[in-house]
């Protein structure tokens, strides 16, 4: 989810030095007295991105709202991350963490970096963007092993051009597509910006009269392919046949493949094995994980009566302090082992101290068959998605036609 941006919030959270550097490209704030203004002190500063006009004051209002998008933790370290990394002549392996200790907030490291990289910044808020669409809002394939793709400059154009016409011959929508393209690790990105349907709202003209006002907005679409896995993420809104067309586009024209059946999107989850307190969750030095805790067990009896139970308990002195209400439940209640199934956990991980000192932690739930609260907003969301894969608790990767898969879904359809 984007972050909340109002133009007086940020020209009072802005240092006075970034709004004069870049009020002076637009030609605009000679007249103000930046010496002598107090920061925090606005209204000059609002006075005259006023008078700049509705052009102007619409791209100095869209500049400002990007910079705020950029304005925290995550935006922080994904600006880092990019400066170090060069995109098809886009980045020289700038360090950035220099700027970034010297800022006094994450507001004031985005400002200068749209200021002084500009080429790094849009790289940043593409991926930053991407980065906090819901785990569950991706569609998944990993049937693309020994595929290549063709990255080059008259591939990406291509995508946008047949993304355009199919959108428009199918939705009236999408007369325009900007695709970006860029790597990050071992992942190649396409984001696409078709144009979306036009709308009208009310605002006030340069004129200072109230009329109509005709807007272009964009709708987004997102293509990670792993060549080493063989696999293929997207972000494609629509419904099932929406999602598997656009597949079909970018397969043709980066892939040089030809999809034919659309493939099972969700994933899915498997938790029973997690009614064993001793079940492995195995880490590895790599995780930057020094503890793993089960916070909550949501259980569902399967029976007539159609019963569910929650069990939470602190976890501050035994990360597995839950399983000792499970027991409980076992020896105090007539229900049988057989009639408990698992269909929510409660998780957190605690990552290894900072540079600071200070341990930090996630906690999310994972929910059978296909409900996860995690998202790809940082590291450490992705490290907790890999590791439910490790686990054997994400079993996307498995046929979804297997013996078990579907004995599993018999035995709940009737109880959940």
């Amino acid at each position: 989810m984007a972050r909340h941006y109002a133009r007086k919030a940020f020209l009072k959270a802005a240092p006075n030095s970034l709004l004069r550097r870049y009020l002076a490209e637009r030609g605009l704030g000679e007249g103000i007295q930046w010496k002598a203004l107090p920061e925090n002190m606005i209204d000059e500063i609002e006075r005259c991105i006023e008078r700049a006009g509705e052009q102007k004051r619409s791209e100095i209002d869209n500049d400002f709202w990007e910079i705020n998008d950029l304005a925290d933790e995550g935006g922080a370290r994904t600006l880092i991350a990019e400066g170090k990394t060069r995109h098809h002549g886009v980045g020289t392996g700038i360090d950035l963490t220099g700027a970034a200790a010297k800022a006094k907030t994450p507001l004031h490291f985005a400002f200068q970096v749209f200021l002084e990289h500009r080429d790094i910044f849009k790289v940043a808020w593409d991926f930053h963007r991407s980065d906090r669409i819901s785990l569950t809002r991706w569609g998944t394939r990993g049937d693309l092993a020994g595929c290549n793709t063709d990255a080059s400059a008259p591939a990406t154009k291509r995508l946008g051009e047949r993304l355009s016409e199919y959108y428009m011959l199918k939705e009236g929508r999408g007369q325009y597509c900007h695709v970006d393209h860029w790597e990050r690790g071992n992942e190649l990105y396409w984001f696409a910006y078709p144009e979306d349907y036009g709308h009208a709202s009310l605002g006030y003209d340069s004129r200072h009269q109230l009329r109509s006002q005709a807007q272009r907005p964009v709708f987004y679409i997102v293509f990670i392919f792993c060549k080493e896995e063989g696999s293929l993420r997207y972000f494609v809104e629509g419904d099932r046949q929406t999602r598997f067309d656009c597949q079909r586009i970018f397969g043709e024209t980066v892939l040089k493949v030809k999809l034919l059946d659309p493939p099972t999107e969700q994933v899915n989850y498997e938790l029973d094995a997690l009614m064993d307190r001793n079940y492995p969750l195995r880490l590895e030095v790599g995780d930057d994980v020094e503890e793993v805790k089960i916070k909550r067990l949501r259980l569902r009896v399967m029976d007539v009566r159609d019963r569910k139970i929650t069990l939470e308990a602190s976890s501050l002195t035994d990360p597995r302090a839950v399983y000792e209400m499970l027991d409980d439940l076992r020896q105090n209640t007539k229900l049988a082992e057989h009639m408990l199934r698992l269909t929510g956990v409660g998780m957190q991980l605690v990552f290894r101290p900072n540079e600071r000192g200070r341990k930090r932690t996630l906690t999310f739930d994972v929910g059978y068959p296909n409900s996860c609260s995690l998202n790809y907003a940082d590291l450490r969301q992705k490290t907790a998605a890999s590791l439910l894969k490790r686990w054997g608790i994400d079993v996307s990767a498995r046929t979804q036609s297997s013996p078990a898969t579907r004995r599993r879904s018999r035995q709940l359809s009737s109880g959940l």
